[in-house]
């Protein structure tokens, strides 16, 4: 005999209401970016939303610089959960790649969560095949609030951004960086090349560690010390500057002459404000080959020549960070003889991190 359609419905009931809970997870919610608030930009008035040069620039930097500027290297969300799981929904501009850097570090993100302070990796989004991607970041949360920042790719442009977290939960904007920015203008390197991914770039690692936001203005073969670059830069109140474009001045004629101009001028804005010169790491390709040990030695030269005029002229707060050890010395630093691996940048960081708290 068939039961009746009112002790099946009476029947099922309770385990229907039991299951909701579960079901309702994994359902997601999308947040815009945008809404949430981007940290790494030093300019609002932008023709794309996630560029890091102002759109007044276009017309006044070279176009290598201004593509390159199209990238969101050094930028970042910072947001707070109590979401158990959280996605990332991202559209990437150009879809670049490169031989000698992961896809997660040229186009993916990844995400760190404040543990008392600390921030701790906890997971990635590497992209898929073409420029439209979704990927769970993170899952097995405990459903307390929690601050999160996500960085954004170091090698592509972003189109959307939108952070997925489970329905119901809270979403909120939310920094807990201090005090002014420091600037990084500099090389590929400066701009992430070749970090595994986004938070082992440089800038977001010096970020982190002095919990500090980092604007990162580095453009991969084209830091050359323009003073287009400069009078950009000096339209931002910074609480420290660091220079490190040596190793895309390879006539070595131009390294003093540069340094004489740029730094003066923002001297000239910012009496107070301490300045950073990086002098060029010995890199596998210059501690074994004598003629590229030469062209660096002679680059390193002509830095700590500018550095001393400098000085002489009256310019304080004005700082030089040696090469030697900057990337420890077992050659183990790179991944192509010049560009950065993580422990190269995590050695980089640490030394720069050093030399700025003690003058901050």
């Amino acid at each position: 005999m068939k039961p009746k359609p009112f002790f099946r419905s009476t029947f099922l009931l309770p385990i229907v209401l039991c299951l909701l809970p579960i079901l309702a997870q994994g359902q997601k919610e999308w947040h815009n970016a945008l809404d949430i608030g981007l940290s790494g930009q030093a300019w609002s008035e932008l023709e794309h939303p996630y560029d890091r040069l102002p759109a007044k620039a276009k017309d006044v930097v070279r176009a290598p610089v201004w593509r390159l500027g199209t990238n969101s290297a050094g930028l970042s969300v910072h947001f707070k959960t109590n979401s158990r799981k959280i996605w990332a929904k991202w559209t990437v501009r150009y879809d670049n790649s490169m031989w000698h850097m992961t896809e997660c570090g040229i186009k993916g993100v990844d995400l760190y969560m404040d543990d008392s302070g600390i921030w701790r990796y906890a997971g990635s989004g590497s992209p898929g095949s073409g420029k439209a991607n979704e990927r769970e970041i993170l899952k097995g949360l405990d459903g307390e609030m929690h601050h999160f920042h996500m960085n954004l790719p170091l090698y592509d442009g972003i189109d959307t951004l939108w952070i997925g977290v489970e329905e119901g939960s809270v979403l909120e904007s939310s920094s807990i960086l201090n005090g002014k920015p420091i600037v990084i203008y500099g090389t590929s390197i400066q701009q992430g090349g070749c970090a595994s991914r986004p938070g082992m770039a440089a800038s977001n690692i010096i970020s982190r560690q002095l919990n500090r936001e980092v604007i990162n203005l580095g453009f991969s073969g084209n830091g050359r010390m323009e003073m287009e670059l400069a009078e950009l830069i000096a339209e931002i109140d910074a609480s420290a500057y660091v220079f490190d474009c040596l190793p895309n001045l390879h006539n070595l004629d131009v390294i003093y002459p540069l340094h004489m101009e740029f730094i003066p001028y923002i001297r000239s804005e910012y009496p107070d404000t301490p300045i950073f010169l990086v002098e060029t790491a010995t890199t596998v390709k210059s501690a074994i080959i004598a003629k590229d040990l030469e062209q660096l030695n002679r680059q390193n030269e002509e830095l700590r020549k500018a550095f001393k005029a400098l000085k002489s002229e009256g310019i304080k707060k004005l700082y030089l960070i040696s090469g030697e050890d900057l990337i420890g010395t077992d050659q183990e630093g790179t991944v192509d003889g010049v560009h950065y691996t993580d422990l190269g940048f995590k050695r980089y960081a640490d030394k720069l991190v050093g030399q700025i708290k003690r003058k901050l």
